[in-house]
This record gives C-alpha cells, structure tokens and sequence, in this order.
C-alpha cells in the first residue's frame, strides 16, 4: 500500500516523461485526495526536444491533455493537478494510472503506466472490552476506538439470537449492565456466549458494517441465582400423637414427616430433593421424607437439600425441639400393717401404703393415671383404688394411702399400676399375715416362722424374721452351702462360695445336667453368666463376605430367651477393609449394630484392631497373630492386652480372630 509513487513513460533517443504522484487521506469523507505532476526527464539539461500532444489518465479518467508543442527539457514540469479518490466502504482503493506522448514527433510515441493500492482508511469501529468472561449483573465497559472523530457509534447486545440496543450516538465508551434475565436462556448449565456488536456512522451515514465482539455470560453461583426451599412443614407421622400433644415431637413415640417445596430460579427446574436427618438420606414418597422413631431428645436438626437443572444445589436447615420421654416407673411400693391412723402395727388390720412414682408431663399434655390395686393371695379379682389425686403434677411423692379391711390370717398382695398415653407400667409388693414367732395351720400341715401359716405342705418364714445362714470358712472355689432339690431328690441350684471363697456362684440344673451359673462379685455386681441352653452349644457355619479365604473356622452359640451367646475363632485370608460373617440366629432389624445387611442377618468385622466395634456387649475380641501351643493344640490369647490395638496389620491378608460377643435376637 503506498500513499506517494511515480512512474516513467518508454523514451525516444533518451527522452522520456516522468509522472509523479503523492495523495493525502480523508478519514471521516473515506477519501484520498491524490497530486500528481507530469515532468521531462532523460538527456541533458541544456539540450531539448520539441514535444506534445501529452495525455495521461488516472482510475479511469483524463486528468490531463495538451497538444501544445513545447521544448522539453530534462526537468521541464509539463503539467500538475489534483484529483480525488473514493474508497469502497472497507476503506480500500487503488490507484491506476497512465502517460503517453509524442516526443520530437506530432504523434504520441512513448507510453508508460503504473498501478497502486492506496493506504487502507479505517473504517468500521470494533468494540473492546475489559475482560472476556462476565457475571450476570456485573458492569462490563466497552472502549470505542475510532478511526475519525466525526465518527459516532450505536451498541447493542446480541444473546440467544436476540438483539437489543445498548446505547446510540456513543463516540469512545460505554457501560453495560449483563442482564440477569439472561440466565433464563442458560437453564442447564452455568455460562452461554454473547456478542456486542458496534454499528459505526459519520454523521447519519454507516461506516463500514457491523463488528461484533464475543464474550463470555456466567451465571453467578450466588443466591439469586441458586433454586429455593419453601413451605417447609415438619409434622408427627401419627396423626394422633399430632392432635394429642400440639404436634410437638416425643422422643421413642415420634416420627417425622417432613415435606418443603423447592423452586428453581431464572428458568432452571428442580432435578432432585433430598432430607437428611439423624445421618440419614430419607427418600421422598409422594413429597413426604418419613423419619424413624426419634431415639434422642432435644434440639436436632433437619438438612433439606434441593437440586436444580444447572447442578446448583441449595442447603437449608431446620431445628426442631424433641420432648425428652421415660416410660411410667414406680420407684418405690411400700406396704405396712397399721392402726387406723397409720401408725404401724404388725397386727393391724389397716394397711400403710407409701408410694413413688413418675410420669414424663410432656407439656403437661400426657395422661397420668395412678392406680393401686390389692386382693387376697388366694382371691382372683382385685380391688381398686385410684390415687391419682395423690400426685403432684405428673408425680407420686412419698404418697401415703391407709386403707382398712385386711384380716391378719391372709397374706395381700399390692400392686401400684401407673398408666400414661401410651404406656403402663406396675410394680407389685406384698403384705404378710400378722407377726407370730411360729404359727402352725389347723390340719398341722404347715409351719410358719416370723408370719402366720397359710399354705399346706410348706414352711414359711416372715419378711421380719430375715434367715442367716452361714457359709462355710473356705477359701475354695463353688464350695456349696446351700443346695434346692426338687420333690423327686434331684438338684435343681445350689448357692457355692466364688472364685477364692470370695463372692457367690449360683449353679442351675435340670434333673441331671448342669445348665449354667451366675457368678456375683462381694459387692454384689454380676460378674459374669454361663449359660447352656436352647438344646446347648451349637456348632454353625456362617456366611463370610470379605474373605478371600477361612482354611479354619470354628464357632458355637446358645440362646436363652432373646439373648444369643457366641464364641468363634476364624483362620483365613481377608481382601477388604471390612470382612463379615453372619450371625446363626437374626438379630433386632431396629439395631443399628447388627444391621450391616438392614435385615439383622450380618455383623460387621473392622480389620486393624478392636475389631467388632459396631456390636454392643462384645468382650476380648482382636486380630492377631495366631498362638497355639503345640502340645495341646489348645489357643492362647491376650485379649485384654492387644484388643485396643489399632493400625497393626494390613487391610488384606492371612488374619486369625477369635473372640466371644452376646446379643439380642
């Protein structure tokens, strides 16, 4: 591109013409103004040759012609003049021209042309911005770098094949608030992509064509932007339970049903709600979460969590109060033979009842019921009387009732029922005959110590005259003093000194067998309970997971009632973090620590180790390596030394464990 240039004609006996040109621009009019001028050139400066008939064109136009002869000399300036150039509309023009004329002859007889493109004049304004990528709501600043100061420019935003105007008439700058309704075009992800676009005038006159620039439209993960939780209602499953109490939530008695509304915002939709509470993920059926019984009491919390179709997710928290709730207890039933007026008399034919007793008040919304109840040891049906009216608030306080009636020859029985909305509890005591140092019945069947006789066939001894028996002085272990035998001989317990003569040891039988022992320590804590039962000890392969391999596995269990007893010892190779085998009889579904498998049927096994962690009453329970004595085959073990080990052995490989645990079935 050039804006200045010149060119020669061919020449005749070294005579030739020279054109030369220079041209000056016009921004705002997107012209060039060219000056051109025509000179003699070749041969000497003193010497000349008679010329004319000078012709040159330039862009299609004469722009000069003389057929005047004039003596030519090198340098001699034939002609000058101007003429003006229009670019097209992208600023660009050339420049064509051409020379002829006749030298030393009439006729032209030398020619000469050139051509040139012409400087590019600016045209169009192309925006620039001060950053590339942009929040919704944020202010982008768009610079104007024109080309001429007569140029003035109109903005607008193109987004989602939607234009719309900015500003007009701007000359060098503007600002531009990114629209937050835009996010209702960009539902499924969090950024699209928009253009400004600069229309450039002189005067009314467009210059040049649009230009657009790109940027970037994020949607801000701000509050506005994410979805929102509404209506949130927390409501006891039990519609009952939610009438009785003004729906406060009680704790063992309570569920929760739980539902919210979620909304999405700027055009998202809701992809996904959940409910966590108590750590767990609850699934909503027809818009309900429904919690399990509420195990503990006081403030807790419920997280609800929705999703939208941009993956924004919103966290909300609710706190609610749950009422702290015991059963009904009796704590204490105390009756005592009395006067009339309640002193005590043990040949009284009154009777002094003092009572203590609790019901949870539960905002004093609970039933409370205290109901004391009697009849005769013999009799069938009981009679009642309701000293409800003996409490203060929800609670039987050393209440005292004296009743009348009660022959001194029959032995009572009392029971103090205690009764809320949604349980009973009753604890039962007895009356004695009146006091005698010994009492025989008529038919001389039966003798009575301390009471009066009332039984055939046996002998009775009285709450006041307590037995004392003496153990024999003996530091050996189970030396028995006191054996039970059943009418045919046969044993059915006897009482033996502990271990070391220290502490007691009660052994029970069935007419031949031994079925077990209750060991008590000297201050009266149950050391330990060995029990055969349910059929014995039963051998039982379980199921394994985790294991890669069990070369050796031997177990056993009993059950008496609800309770299962259970020694193992495992030989084998583990390849996970957990490793499980199953239990022989289903535990409690509702327990948490056997229901790795939500059925009962699993006990969880951690590697590295305290082992059992998740079971309840586990004693001596450890990996390690295996210790056997190779005379007796028998395994030794420190339990208590190593169970609390942790971090000792890999996560797969060849373990032993072993160890005893009990449960409730």
């Amino acid at each position: 591109m050039a804006l200045s240039g010149s060119f020669n004609t061919s020449a005749y006996s070294d005579r030739y013409i020279t054109v030369s040109w220079s041209a000056t621009q016009n921004i705002a009019n997107n012209t060039s103004t060219v000056s051109w001028t025509i000179r003699g050139a070749g041969g000497g400066t003193s010497n000349w040759y008679t010329s004319g008939n000078f012709e040159m064109w330039a862009n299609g136009a004469q722009r000069f012609f003389s057929a005047t002869r004039i003596n030519l000399y090198n340098g001699t300036t034939v002609a000058s003049g101007s003429f003006v150039v229009a670019h097209d509309t992208q600023g660009n023009a050339n420049l064509n021209m051409s020379m002829d004329a006749g030298i030393y002859y009439v006729a032209q007889n030398v020619h000469g042309q050139a051509s040139w493109a012409l400087n590019n004049i600016p045209r169009a304004t192309k925006a620039t911005l001060n950053k590339s990528s942009f929040n919704l709501g944020e202010t982008m600043t768009i610079t104007l770098p024109r080309a001429s100061t007569a140029f003035t420019h109109d903005i607008q935003s193109v987004f989602n094949n939607v234009t719309t105007t900015i500003a007009t008439g701007v000359a060098t700058s503007t600002t531009f608030v990114v629209p937050a309704a835009w996010a209702n075009s960009i539902t499924t992800g969090v950024q699209g992509s928009a253009n400004i676009r600069v229309t450039t005038k002189n005067g009314s006159t467009v210059v040049g064509t649009a230009q657009n620039t790109a940027f970037t439209v994020v949607v801000p993960d701000t509050t506005e932007y994410r979805p929102t939780i509404s209506n949130i209602s927390i409501n006891n499953h039990d519609n009952a339970i939610k009438t009785k109490f003004n729906n406060a939530f009680i704790q063992t008695r309570s569920q929760l049903d739980i539902t919210f509304n979620a909304t999405g915002a700027y055009g998202s939709t809701i992809t996904s709600r959940q409910v966590i509470f108590n750590n767990q993920w609850l699934t909503l059926v027809n818009n309900i979460a429904t919690t399990e019984l509420l195990i503990n009491h006081g403030s807790q919390q419920v997280e609800l969590r929705a999703t939208d179709s941009r993956k924004r997710t919103v966290i909300q928290n609710q706190n609610i109060n749950v009422l702290e709730y015991n059963l009904p207890v009796v704590t204490e039933l105390y009756v005592q033979r009395a006067n009339s007026d309640g002193s005590p008399n043990e040949e009284g034919t009154y009777v002094t009842v003092r009572m203590n007793a609790a019901i949870t008040p539960l905002n004093n919304l609970n039933d409370k019921l205290f109901k004391l109840e009697y009849k005769v040891r013999s009799a069938t049906n009981w009679t009642t009387v309701d000293v409800t009216n003996l409490a203060t608030g929800y609670n039987l306080i050393n209440a005292t009732k004296t009743i009348a009636g009660f022959n001194t020859d029959n032995m009572y029985d009392f029971r103090l029922i205690v009764q809320d909305y949604f349980e009973t509890t009753e604890r039962t005591t007895a009356l004695s005959t009146a006091f005698a140092i010994m009492d025989f019945l008529a038919d001389g069947t039966s003798m009575a110590l301390g009471k009066v006789a009332e039984i055939p066939g046996r002998l009775e001894v009285g709450a006041k005259l307590p037995m004392h028996i003496m153990s024999p002085g003996t530091t050996d272990t189970d030396s028995g003093f006191i054996r039970f035998r059943r009418a045919d001989g046969t044993v059915e317990s006897f009482l033996a000194s502990g271990a070391g003569g220290k502490g007691l040891n009660l052994h029970h039988y069935d007419s031949t067998t031994w079925q077990g022992a209750t060991n008590f320590d000297m201050d009266g804590t149950v050391r330990s309970k060995e029990f055969v039962a349910d059929g014995g000890w039963k051998s039982y392969t379980p199921q394994f997971i985790g294991w890669s391999s069990t070369s050796g596995f031997t177990a056993r269990y009993t059950r008496i009632n609800n309770t299962v007893y259970v020694d193992y010892a495992i030989n084998g190779t583990s390849n996970n973090a957990y490793a499980l085998f199953s239990l022989p009889i289903p535990a409690k579904v509702e327990d948490a620590n056997y229901n790795n498998m939500n059925d009962g049927s699993m006990l969880s096994q951690v590697i590295h180790g305290s082992a059992l962690t998740r079971a309840v009453g586990i004693t001596y329970v450890a990996w390690h390596d295996p210790y056997e004595d190779p005379t007796t085959g028998i395994w030794y073990d420190n339990w208590v030394q190593i169970d609390l080990l942790s971090g000792v052995f890999a996560t797969s490989g060849g373990k032993n464990i072993y160890g005893k645990f009990i449960y409730e079935c």
